[in-house]
């Protein structure tokens, strides 16, 4: 099976260096001011069009910008084999307008986060009514392999995934970032500040893996009446900050990706 991923940007190159460490999958990458030295050993590297002559993909992997794709992507259809597939990792940009571009070919849109790369990812994806099994096959195997994968039944669900998960990890630095500066205004070393942040959401994650408490039961857990845990939480929840602020930040993020289609 061989995959070109077109573009090899933040997105694109964590996922092209988790698969090509975990897949048996024959990987080429075309983007002209990637470098080869930043590309695992088994990934061809193609800097221009004229290197992919004669040369056909099982599946061609879409990780340019939204805003390029109308303009780059009738360029790479020739080098799709006949039965291939499109895979997108473009956020908001809708089936409806891939198969303006490319015709009723079968698509597959992904929507994955950044540490995919390192096999903690999380990615929906959704397949169009072209797509055969072996598509959707081929879209589950990517996405299990860098972490938590979902395949929806409708393409707006995508949006929702997007906005809890996609730029959700942008959310979480925030929040650390936020979490280590208060910190740091305790009087901590900045090193030790971001060993302790990380260490504590890192535990509270894992404990909330694997036991099947609520939140709340597991927050309720941890704090004694009138402690230090209570006085915090006060303040986190006062007026329901905490609710209104995520909410807020979801609902945006949502507001965004549906404007992007």
């Amino acid at each position: 099976m061989s995959l070109l991923i077109v573009g090899y940007g933040k997105m694109g190159s964590a996922l092209v260096n988790r698969w090509a460490g975990n897949t048996d999958l024959s990987i080429s990458v075309i983007d002209p001011y990637a470098k080869i030295e930043s590309m695992p050993l088994s990934v061809r590297l193609c800097t221009s069009l004229d290197e992919l002559h004669g040369q056909t993909f099982d599946a061609i992997v879409i990780a340019i910008k939204p805003q390029m794709i109308k303009d780059l992507l009738p360029d790479y259809l020739p080098f799709l084999a006949s039965g291939g597939c499109l895979l997108s990792i473009a956020a908001g940009f809708s089936i409806n307008s891939l198969e303006a571009i490319a015709g009723k070919l079968p698509i597959i849109r992904m929507m994955p986060n950044l540490p995919a790369e390192i096999g903690k990812g999380v990615t929906a994806f959704y397949a169009n009514e072209h797509a055969k099994p072996a598509h959707t096959s081929l879209a589950s195997t990517l996405t299990t392999v860098t972490g938590y994968s979902l395949e929806v039944s409708f393409e707006e669900e995508l949006d929702k995934v997007t906005a809890v998960a996609g730029s959700g990890t942008g959310y979480g630095f925030e929040i650390i970032r936020s979490w280590m500066e208060a910190t740091i205004q305790l009087g901590m070393d900045p090193v030790v500040a971001r060993e302790l942040v990380l260490a504590t959401l890192e535990g509270a994650v894992e404990l909330a893996k694997l036991k099947s408490d609520s939140m709340e039961d597991l927050r309720e857990s941890v704090t004694s009446p009138q402690g230090t845990t209570a006085a915090g939480l006060a303040v986190l929840r006062e007026e329901g900050a905490m609710e209104k602020l995520m909410t807020n930040t979801v609902n945006a993020a949502m507001k965004r990706a549906i404007e992007l289609r």
